[in-house]
């Protein structure tokens, strides 16, 4: 059902079976990117929602995560990566 979807979505017209695979994580990304929907986002959104997250607090949680980090890199030679 999934792949047939995701056949539909990016308008394949021929599988074959190959030894290696992609993850359903890098499928659902693929897809999200061409369709302009991302299913990570809608799930974050969706378990704030159910949860009753408090988005300014956890705004300021990050960005003081964010800030220990940046003060640890150097000394731990940690390599920071932004979210593309």
């Amino acid at each position: 059902m999934i792949l047939t979807e995701i056949v539909d979505a990016l308008g394949i017209q021929q599988l074959r079976f190959v030894e290696g695979a992609l993850r359903d994580g890098l499928l659902y990304d693929m897809v999200g990117r061409m369709t302009r929907s991302d299913a990570r986002e809608r799930t974050v959104s969706s378990m704030q929602s159910r949860y009753h997250v408090d988005l300014e607090q956890a705004e300021r949680v990050a960005a003081t995560a964010l800030q220990f980090l940046t003060q640890v890199q150097d000394p731990w030679q940690l390599a920071i990566h932004s979210p593309s």
